[in-house]
């Protein structure tokens, strides 16, 4: 007895990696990767143009603010010796070349203090000298420079307030500037005669204030933070600013003018000298300056 043959189709159906849909969607897949890598490459091209950016205007920044303090303030330090040999010229020629002498040698020195300010290993604070020592002895430079020739000089004082304390060797150093800055617009444009120095150490802060008896500074000026052409004052609060401490101007025409730089302590003390505070304070954390008080 035989049975008829019958065929049977046979299916046999596709494994998921082998249909249509997972081969469009890993080709969707591999179209996004490659434009986030794409867009990866791009974002750290730009990133890396930032930094380099900032890197050089930071750079500028410093060359200028360095010219500023060392080419330029010796430029109007040498003016006012030259001054005074031409007026002295007439009277006694001999006192008037030994001036012009002395004018000269001064120009070589600020010759050398510039070509290190560029090259960034020129240290306004005597190494190895406190903080307090180190304004006096930029103070009294300053009216050496200044007031040379002249038969009265201004009269200082400085004061220190609390426990004198070792503060952070960078720290010293734009203080000082921020302090050359402002005393040498006390003597030269403001033609004070009388100068108060104040540090005071504190376990919240440190702060370093100065008050003259000049003319004082124009109500405008102080608002527009400082002379057209003129970045003296826009140099101290960018050196405020890089070390995260606050730079407060009061003046009136008339009644002198005070300048108060006050720096948290964590930041201005070297408690240790192996510890760097900038590893662990943030570039663009804001200090909150009232509860330093």
């Amino acid at each position: 007895m035989s049975f008829p043959v019958t065929s049977m189709p046979i299916i046999i159906e596709h494994a998921y990696w082998q249909t249509p849909l997972f081969r469009e969607i890993c080709f969707g897949a591999c179209l996004m990767l490659a434009v986030l890598l794409y867009r990866l490459r791009l974002f750290r091209l730009t990133r890396h143009l930032k930094i380099r950016s900032q890197d050089r205007l930071a750079e500028r920044t410093r060359i200028a603010q360095e010219l500023h303090d060392t080419l330029l303030q010796s430029f109007q330090g040498l003016i006012l010796r030259f001054q005074i040999a031409n007026e002295t010229f007439l009277s006694d020629p001999f006192d008037a070349k030994k001036l012009l002498e002395q004018a000269l040698d001064r120009a070589d020195q600020a010759l050398i203090e510039s070509r290190r300010a560029i090259q960034g290993i020129r240290s306004v604070s005597p190494a190895g000298c406190e903080l307090a020592d180190s304004l006096s002895s930029i103070m009294n430079g300053l009216i050496e420079e200044i007031c040379f020739g002249k038969t009265s000089l201004p009269i200082t004082s400085v004061v220190v307030e609390g426990q004198p304390r070792t503060v952070n060797s960078w720290i010293t150093e734009e203080a000082c500037r921020i302090a050359k800055e402002a005393l040498w617009n006390a003597f030269c444009h403001a033609h004070a005669q009388r100068m108060e120095l104040e540090i005071a150490f504190s376990d919240k802060f440190l702060r370093v204030r100065f008050r003259d008896d000049g003319i004082g500074i124009d109500s405008e000026i102080l608002r527009n933070g400082g002379r057209a052409d003129h970045w003296g004052s826009c140099g101290m609060r960018e050196r405020a600013k890089n070390i995260h401490g606050r730079l407060s101007v009061w003046s009136r025409a008339g009644l002198g003018t005070e300048v108060e730089l006050t720096i948290p302590a964590f930041i201005a003390y070297d408690t240790e000298p192996s510890f760097c505070w900038s590893r662990h304070f943030p570039k663009n954390k804001e200090v909150q300056y009232d509860e330093l008080h």
